[in-house]
């Protein structure tokens, strides 16, 4: 129910998915792979937007390393490098507040937090992985297409990016 497809100032975007690949097809022992995510969109007047997001990854089977459920990315936990959490199980949830800056540039703080595990009984709240970031987007077309840069923060050290389109 997303009022815009690129930067939504309003309502929810869900989705989940489930993928199988059996044994016998490709050089594999068989595994499957799921993954949930929703994301609600909050205005708080004056142009300024709350954006929620959650996420939550599964593997099982023989699943290959580089397809592992994974924190760290430009989506998820910024602050934090690709990949550098993976497990069976991966989950975050994430925040960040869009406020209008001036007519194409609008600032940007966020944070979020999440863990990886080998089940869903493993994840336990005092192992958590936290970041936290502000950034700066332009607007690009009148759609909502942003350049954004984001600098951000996690124990790991401090990452910057510079992107085309929002996080969530």
């Amino acid at each position: 129910s997303r009022d815009r497809k690129l930067w939504p100032t309003r309502g929810v975007y869900a989705q989940a998915w489930y993928l199988h690949f059996p044994s016998g097809v490709g050089r594999n022992d068989g595994y499957s792979r799921g993954s949930a995510e929703a994301r609600l969109f909050l205005p708080l007047g004056r142009g300024r937007v709350l954006g929620l997001a959650a996420l939550l990854e599964e593997a099982h089977g023989a699943t290959p390393f580089t397809l592992l459920p994974k924190l760290g990315s430009t989506r998820y936990l910024r602050g934090i490098r690709e990949g550098r959490y993976r497990d069976q199980v991966a989950w975050a949830a994430q925040a960040e507040l869009r406020v209008p800056l001036a007519e194409r540039v609008a600032g940007a703080l966020f944070g979020s937090f999440g863990d990886v595990g080998p089940d869903l009984e493993a994840l336990r709240a005092d192992n958590l992985k936290v970041s936290a970031g502000a950034g700066l987007r332009f607007r690009l077309t009148d759609q909502g297409a942003n350049l954004r840069l984001d600098v951000a923060g996690s124990e790991a050290g401090p990452e910057v990016y510079l992107l085309l389109l929002e996080a969530f």
